[in-house]
């Protein structure tokens, strides 16, 4: 999402609305489920906060759910991580922006695996997926390289077996895959 899309400038309604003023501009849109700060940088949760109530109070945002529509040009969409990005518009202190591999969405990802959908890897029969056009993803290989430390989750037959399934599935993929 450049800083010129027209969902930003609906967003600049918002940061007027609360007071506030656009700080920095954003080349993409981030995912609030992955936010990390230092004590230094505590303060952007008060803007975020601020841009919560400011919806709360005058954009119909509702702290009940997630998406209160299916129109993504709602200001308010998708609630949190929306007021989330608004906020990071309106911050002035240290912001890093990181692409689709931070979450293992594209290969080059170093900081946390996502697994997005249903059903998510714990619960995933891989080879029945493969066969039908869906291989393993990297969070879901991720998941299972990294379920005996440092806390172990299961038994090693359990893991032995499920990276076989994971290899046998990766294989499949290779050959027959939905696009």
């Amino acid at each position: 999402m450049n800083p010129n899309h027209p969902l930003r400038r609906e967003w600049e309604k918002v940061i007027s609305k609360s007071g506030k003023s656009v700080k920095r501009e954003l080349h993409s849109y981030i995912n609030s489920g992955f936010c990390g700060l230092t004590i230094k940088n505590k303060p952007f949760l008060n803007d975020w906060t601020d841009i919560i109530e400011t919806g709360v109070k005058y954009f119909n945002y509702s702290t009940n759910q997630f998406t209160l529509t299916d129109y993504r040009g709602y200001v308010f969409y998708a609630q949190d991580q929306d007021a989330f990005n608004i906020a990071a518009m309106c911050y002035k202190g240290d912001l890093s922006e990181m692409g689709p591999e931070a979450m293992d969405f594209i290969h080059g990802g170093f900081t946390m695996s996502h697994a997005v959908g249903s059903p998510k890897p714990w619960k995933k029969l891989f080879i029945h997926s493969a066969f039908k056009g869906n291989p393993p993803s990297l969070a879901e290989k991720a998941y299972w390289q990294n379920v005996e430390m440092p806390i172990k989750l299961y038994k090693n037959p359990e893991i032995i077996l499920k990276n076989i399934c994971i290899k046998t599935a990766s294989f499949i993929g290779r050959f027959y895959r939905k696009y």
